[in-house]
């Protein structure tokens, strides 16, 4: 494996720190720091990560999700092709898969 797509729970775990999940979070941002793998986000992950602190507020977490999946060595975000909505709808349909984890 030489890329992990990082969904918005582990993301949103490692930023909140949240106790129950914060050890395997870390975990996973350690290796991508490592350069064991690259780190995967598409645009739709940053901004559901982004709702909570735009809802309330939040401008220091809004910047600690931004910087992190937008300035950290080791991520890399992912723009949408056209392609790529259109398999994202095939996987939808024939799997019943939520839309971020079509894409």
């Amino acid at each position: 494996m030489n890329r992990l797509f990082l969904d918005t729970a582990p993301v949103v775990y490692f930023v909140e720190e949240n106790p129950d999940f914060l050890p395997l979070a870390i975990a996973i941002f350690e290796r991508i720091e490592r350069g064991d793998f690259l780190g995967v986000v598409g645009a739709v992950t940053l901004a559901e990560c982004l709702v909570m602190p735009f809802r309330n507020g939040l401008v220091e977490l809004q910047q600690q999700f931004v910087t992190l999946l937008t300035a950290t060595v080791g991520i890399e975000i992912v723009y949408l092709k056209s392609e790529t909505g259109i398999l994202a709808g095939e996987l939808r349909a024939k799997y019943n898969l939520q839309l971020p984890d079509a894409l």
